[in-house]
């Protein structure tokens, strides 16, 4: 009997990221403009709103780990995709402010099914350069739909608050079809299983520098928080960009992020170095202090494409430090999509609740000490490795 051929997990996993990885940060900007122009929301009301939609997908980042054990990769990725599409829907027929947290909430929550699973699906038993290589096209295909969302939210924003959302449905949409093809015609996969110990002796061993790049993954997503909460209000009512201008340039910070994810998933010279570490967090926390400076769009441009790089940086030494050597990926996942997330919800409250009380200025320098925290925790670490002989 011939045995059945199923696809690889890359013929779903690169187009999923992709697209969810458009949708989720065009939901997201689409929201800072749909809920200003619909309900007159200030920056401190869309940060509380972003908010609680991180909150919602850390809570499920951890408390869904009994569901993972009994449900397959393909089950997961159909119950997001079914679920974020009703939340779409359901946010564009909320009549209030109030009304519209509930399935934005909801929205958060069910993105917990699709991105630990895929990134787990993806890795299998990779280590070294593979780990490396597979990951590094998978940041690629994320960021590269991260990429194209700024740009098209200022872009549809500018013309109606609305459009940005009928784009997510149809997004959504697609990515229902591709668990369809998942479910039918790829191998089934428990979401959550340990790898087997003979598989982890025989790869690489973990490494001290996840904790400071886990550390430094949480800090430098203070600066996307206030990214995506409060520069394109912000820099609209003191600079007079529009959102397209807005837009366009965090679609150039996307755009060095991408290019920094694929360097680095094509080269190993990055790896296990505390030294680029220290250098990368303490570029970024210069890069925000310098951020109001930016007057000029040309300004914000070098500005953003510096942010960029360092925070592409930053994701991938957190993921590959974090998976490197692990018995259970599809938990580390978990919890380096949890650290980013506290990160950007940080952020984003507190360079909301700054900017509406003390001004942009005041706003980046705090998100510029929090950074700094992270060069402190890069800094102890590399000290007590060096003195306890630990890799």
């Amino acid at each position: 009997m011939n045995q059945r051929r199923f696809l690889s997990p890359t013929v779903i996993v690169y187009p999923c990221g992709f697209l969810q990885g458009g949708i989720i940060n065009l939901l997201n900007l689409g929201m800072v403009f749909y809920m200003n122009d619909r309900f007159g929301s200030n920056t401190t009301q869309v940060s509380i709103s972003y908010a609680l939609f991180t909150i919602a997908y850390m809570v499920a980042c951890f408390s869904v780990k009994p569901l993972f054990r009994r449900m397959t990769v393909q089950q997961c990725l159909m119950t997001a995709g079914v679920t974020m599409l009703l939340s779409e829907l359901c946010i564009l027929r909320s009549a209030s402010f109030r009304q519209l947290l509930v399935p934005y909430c909801v929205y958060g929550f069910i993105s917990a099914f699709f991105w630990s699973p895929l990134g787990s699906w993806l890795m299998g038993q990779l280590e070294g350069k593979e780990l490396s290589r597979k990951t590094g096209i998978y940041n690629v295909c994320w960021s590269s739909g991260a990429l194209i969302a700024p740009f098209l939210t200022g872009l549809l924003s500018a013309r109606n608050p609305l459009y940005p959302l009928y784009v997510c449905v149809a997004g959504t949409s697609v990515i229902i079809l591709l668990s369809i093809v998942a479910k039918y015609f790829t191998e089934q996969v428990i979401a959550v299983s340990s790898r087997p110990v003979e598989a982890v002796k025989s790869g690489e061993h973990q490494t001290v520098l996840r904790y400071p790049s886990w550390y430094g993954l949480t800090a430098g997503w203070f600066a996307v928080g206030l990214l995506l909460n409060t520069f394109p209000l912000a820099t609209r009512d003191n600079f007079g960009f529009s959102p397209e201008t807005s837009g366009f340039l965090i679609s150039m910070e996307t755009v060095m992020s991408t290019l920094a994810m694929f360097l680095m998933g094509m080269t190993v010279v990055w790896q296990r170095k505390f030294s680029q570490l220290v250098g990368c967090h303490t570029l970024l926390m210069l890069l925000c202090l310098l951020m109001p400076l930016c007057r000029q769009p040309w300004m914000a441009l070098l500005d953003m494409m510096g942010i960029g790089c360092t925070l592409g940086h930053i994701y991938t030494t957190s993921l590959f430090h974090g998976a490197a050597g692990s018995r259970n990926r599809t938990m580390r996942i978990a919890l380096h999509e949890s650290l980013l997330s506290a990160g950007c919800l940080i952020g984003g409250l507190i360079s909301g609740y700054i900017n509406d009380t003390l001004g942009f200025a005041k706003s980046c320098v705090m998100v510029a000490l929090l950074i700094f925290t992270a060069v402190v925790h890069d800094v102890i670490w590399w000290i007590l490795a060096k003195k306890h002989h630990l890799e």
